[in-house]
């Protein structure tokens, strides 16, 4: 299956946050912003951190047919009280966590020249420096009186985009297929129905 680079990106933000704080019950991409009304629709495990993409903040062309499209990136981080440690506390401890790893990442080795340098590009090729981050504190009575704190730590960081090649998949499909349960999922392709 065909990934785009923003979920490409989204994945492997989730998983290098994930390794670097494995007391996480929760850590995934999620679509949008994260709120009170996400917040009632959705149970999740805690602590958790949600990563967003907001958007597009700037493209540029770069001239061999790619552009350069910078990003505004979110992790949400959400967190309840627990023994030795309330839901504020743990909520500061994994945000002072997350700008150390957004901004610094892990120490990696250039395959190139053997260099190691600390930078976090998050193990993915053509993705730039992560600029411009900031954490704010989504603090409400409403958000407290649900027993959480909801904090949002933000960067920006530049993707490197090119055109599909024709061995490619589309991104999007071009057919929709229609199975009936209990019929479905991996092991029944052959029972789907192409309806378009």
């Amino acid at each position: 299956m065909y990934r785009t680079r923003t979920n490409e990106f989204l994945e492997a933000v989730a998983a290098e946050i994930q390794a670097w704080l494995p007391e996480l019950k929760t850590c995934e991409g999620h679509d949008g912003r994260f709120d009170l009304a996400e917040l009632k629709r959705r149970a999740l495990k805690t602590p958790a951190v949600l990563v967003s993409c907001g958007g597009t903040t700037s493209v540029e062309e770069r001239g061999d047919e790619g552009i350069n499209s910078t990003r505004q990136w979110t992790a949400f981080v959400l967190t309840r009280d627990a023994p030795g440690l309330s839901r504020g506390e743990a909520a500061r401890n994994l945000v002072d966590a997350l700008e150390f790893l957004i901004l610094l990442g892990a120490i990696r080795t250039e395959e190139k020249t053997g260099v190691q340098r600390q930078s976090n590009r998050w193990g993915l090729r053509g993705v730039g420096q992560p600029e411009q981050l900031r954490s704010q504190n989504l603090y409400s009575g409403t958000i407290d009186k649900k027993g959480v704190a909801l904090w949002a730590v933000s960067w920006r960081q530049t993707l490197s985009l090119r055109p599909l090649t024709e061995e490619e998949d589309c991104p999007i499909p071009s057919h929709v297929y229609l199975g009936q349960a209990p019929e479905i999922g991996t092991g029944h392709e052959a029972d789907y129905e192409r309806v378009s």
